[in-house]
């Protein structure tokens, strides 16, 4: 049962972020073929569906594209409402349980609200001013959105601190252990010929770390 269980909400993940590159790319203004293939290409894609076996990993990637869509919207519109928005899809997905891939994506949608804003900004008026307040409110409603979501996820996040206090990590790691799943200058190969390291579904990988 368990199993089963875990599986079926795999599947509600990708399902639930090839529903949230529909809502984005709609939004970006691409047709039903557009949004398809996005949709398909994001949720079906390879780092999405191997990491089905760490599920905090899934369950933290699948909010990505409604992140990037509220930032959207917020970029966008200006008002409290989409900054509310953001703030509980961040909340989510930090209760997601996967610390690097939401700091990733708060990363990523700030970067986008701040572009967006810019680009906006200069559509709507030539004037340098108006541009910066434009700017300057995207950032004030993007600081209340992280202020919310880390609010709604205190409740897990702060025991979560007080037990990384406490770990075997807590004073860090050596070079060797924070190298370890760095990015080898040799993989830049498989850009070209995916398994010319080997593959572990035949049981020939003879690369560096993780396949």
């Amino acid at each position: 049962p368990l199993d089963l269980g875990l599986g079926w909400l795999v599947a509600a993940h990708v399902i639930f972020a090839g529903l949230g590159m529909i809502a984005l790319a709609r939004r970006l203004g691409l047709g039903q073929l557009g949004q398809a293939v996005s949709a398909l290409a994001f949720s079906l894609s390879g780092y999405l569906i191997a990491r089905t076996s760490f599920i905090t990993i899934n369950n933290a990637v699948a909010w990505l594209p409604w992140l990037i869509w509220a930032g959207e919207g917020l970029a966008r519109n200006r008002r409290f409402k989409e900054a509310l928005l953001l703030g509980l899809f961040l909340g989510l997905q930090l209760l997601a349980g996967h610390a690097q891939i939401a700091w990733y994506s708060i990363l990523l949608v700030t970067a986008w609200a701040i572009w967006q804003s810019v680009k906006y900004g200069i559509s709507n008026t030539k004037y340098v001013a108006r541009v910066a307040y434009s700017v300057l409110r995207s950032g004030l409603l993007l600081c209340s959105s992280l202020l919310l979501a880390f609010s709604l996820a205190a409740i897990q996040l702060l025991p979560t601190a007080e037990l990384l206090s406490q770990s075997q990590r807590a004073g860090g790691g050596d070079f060797a252990f924070i190298a370890n799943y760095s990015y080898w200058p040799w993989r830049l190969i498989t850009l070209a010929a995916p398994d010319f390291f080997g593959t572990p579904a035949t049981g020939d990988y003879r690369g560096y770390g993780n396949y």
